[in-house]
């Protein structure tokens, strides 16, 4: 990817993410307000339905109190009568008597001349109950509303007795019905469809209940069953908060992703999944080159950072606190890959370096002890290097050492002449091998002053009866110069050999034995 797709890709995400962001909170305010249309549409037909029972219980109640008096005609006292059944209802607006499809009379307005034609019967029902619309020019005074007629008995439902409906609703469109008919008792269109409730689904959501009994049904209909009912200010308000909360996160997620690729991150993952390597150095005698052993080096090569200096990833992994991770990976890779080899040359060593958290815990001893009987080593192959950086005191690293020595396995100062400690302050533990830094072979061949100083630290070391291994032989001259110097040392580096897979070692010490 190139740098200017680089700098734009942050930016890019940003905006997906803010754009995801506002999905998913209108599609979660989407989700919360078809669930608030649903809850709040039953709780509506549930009313509605029990108001249209209580007008319907007054009509069938109020017709069979008129046909009860067994009216005949259209006088005083039946008008009377039919009043007093009117005021002992609420939802109803007057009581007539028919016949032949004409409107007598009735108990508000008295008699009618001439009699009036009634419109045509809209719907029967199974028990006998006609319905006829008010169309507002039947009685004197123009008002309309729904009328039943049974047994030439007229009941008329107050003009506004639904209003109480409107009142229950304030987004809905409600239909009251009979059940088997297209017969509409009320009808109340609270909002038009609006262009986002066309457009876009479930942004509309209907209902139909039906009574058992009573020939009823309840329709409603919200056309702001979503997201359609808000107002273009809440509108500007969700897209800046989803928006912005998109981006967020987004922000946040590339960070998160991205301390998870860091160094740290990928090597403890690489810890995990055994994604470490181990090679070997081979360690020669002084004299005629041939290996006597090898160091065990741990490698780590990334996908993305690619082949990662162990002195910054272990010192990593030290801040981490998974040093003794790596510590017991190279050790059981190590027993694994020699195990034939120690079997076969009872004098072939292998080093693992430690480091203070093998020193200072029981873990690495206890791995050790366990780690030889399943591999069948002999203790005495094994090289414990300790290097002289160790931030230890001298009486608990003798401890230590005397107890990894106890169990057989020798101990080796790694790197001497990289810390402060002498030969004397270091006299008191019970070292097996002195390793001398390659620091201070650099210039030996060249100055006399390093000349001395390794002439002297070989002086003391034999003087101690240490065994001395030289470490990062590079030149013919250095090897020249100290096999000059001291019968029965020991030597590593480039000029003999790099580090290398078992596999190659395996092939070295395969000509060696033939040579």
């Amino acid at each position: 990817m190139s740098q200017k797709k680089q700098d734009y890709y942050p930016f890019l995400l940003a905006l997906v993410g803010g754009l995801l962001g506002l999905g998913v909170l209108i599609s979660a305010m989407q989700l919360i307000y078809y669930q608030d249309s649903k809850h709040a549409i039953e709780a509506y037909a549930q009313e509605a339905m029990d108001f249209t029972l209580q007008v319907n219980s007054e009509i069938i109640d109020s017709l069979q109190a008129a046909a009860s008096l067994n009216i005949q005609d259209c006088s005083t006292e039946n008008f009377n009568q039919l009043k007093k059944i009117i005021w002992n209802h609420q939802f109803i607006n007057d009581i007539g008597i028919v016949k032949h499809h004409l409107l007598l009379c009735s108990a508000m307005w008295g008699r009618f001349q001439p009699e009036i034609i009634l419109p045509p019967i809209g719907y029967t029902n199974a028990t006998g109950f006609s319905k006829i619309k008010n169309n507002g020019a039947i009685f004197p005074y123009h008002l309309n509303g729904n009328m039943t007629l049974k047994n030439n008995i007229l009941v008329v439902v107050q003009p506004k007795a639904f209003d109480t409906l409107k009142r229950l609703s304030n987004r809905f469109d409600l239909k009251i019905t009979a059940k088997r008919a297209n017969y509409t008792y009320f009808f109340l269109r609270h909002h038009d469809a609006t262009q986002m409730s066309d457009e876009f689904p479930f942004q509309t959501q209907d209902i139909r209940r039906c009574h058992p009994v009573r020939d009823v049904c309840i329709e409603i209909r919200d056309y702001q069953a979503g997201v359609a009912r808000l107002s273009n200010q809440e509108w500007w308000l969700v897209i800046m908060i989803g928006s912005v909360f998109g981006i967020v996160v987004t922000v946040f997620g590339l960070h998160f992703l991205r301390s998870s690729d860091s160094l740290s991150n990928r090597l403890k993952r690489a810890i995990k999944k055994r994604d470490l390597y181990v090679e070997y150095q081979p360690i020669v005698r002084l004299m005629d080159q041939k290996i006597v052993g090898v160091e065990a080096l741990v490698r780590w090569n990334d996908p993305k950072y690619g082949q990662i200096s162990p002195l910054l990833f272990i010192n990593l992994a030290e801040k981490l606190k998974l040093d003794r991770e790596i510590t017991q990976f190279v050790l059981n890779q190590a027993l694994s890959d020699f195990k034939n080899v120690f079997k076969q040359n009872a004098d072939f060593t292998v080093s693992i370096n430690l480091n203070k958290s093998d020193l200072i815990t029981t873990s690495f001893y206890t791995l050790l002890v366990k780690q030889l009987k399943k591999f069948d080593v002999e203790p005495k192959q094994i090289v414990c290097e300790v290097t002289e950086r160790v931030d230890l005191n001298l009486e608990d690293l003798s401890e230590k050492i005397n107890q990894i020595k106890a169990l057989g396995c020798r101990v080796s100062l790694d790197d001497f002449g990289t810390g402060t400690s002498n030969l004397s302050s270091l006299s008191g533990l019970a070292f097996d091998t002195i390793k001398i830094d390659k620091i201070l072979l650099k210039h030996v061949t060249q100055n006399q002053f390093w000349k001395d100083l390794v002439i002297a630290i070989i002086a003391l070391t034999q003087e101690q009866k240490y065994k001395i291994v030289f470490e990062g032989v590079e030149t013919q001259a250095q090897w020249e110069f100290l096999k000059e110097q001291i019968d029965g040392a020991f030597a590593q580096g480039w000029l003999f050999y790099k580090s290398m897979s078992a596999s190659d070692i395996y092939e070295l010490l395969q000509k060696q034995i033939n040579t």
